[in-house]
């Protein structure tokens, strides 16, 4: 079987921390996204219908403007900060890919 890697692609990210909850008026809110401070859960709007979020979870935006939800491992699984040095980012990716087969 053929060994593939996942292309470099650039999101934007936010983690879902407890904090944001006690902030009403936040500037590090995310635009389009309804927080319930009682619940301490957001509520996302997707073309597949409404997402919820939940502490420790990741707001992700995608090349495409679309939101989605990723659980911490997910995310951590996935993606690393990007420095804005694509090359060493490339290398981090081709090291977790030789580190999961």
């Amino acid at each position: 079987m053929k060994q593939y890697i996942q292309k470099p692609v650039v999101v934007h990210a936010q983690q879902i921390k407890d904090a944001d909850f006690d902030k009403l008026l936040s500037g590090d809110r995310v635009i389009g996204v309804i927080y319930d401070p009682e619940l301490k859960q957001v509520f996302i709007s997707t073309f597949s219908g409404v997402v919820t979020g939940y502490v420790s979870d990741w707001i992700i935006r995608d090349q495409s403007g679309e939101f989605r939800v990723l659980a911490d491992d997910v995310f951590c699984a996935f993606y690393s900060e990007f420095t804005g040095d694509l090359q060493n980012n490339l290398q981090w990716n081709y090291k977790r890919a030789n580190e999961q087969i």
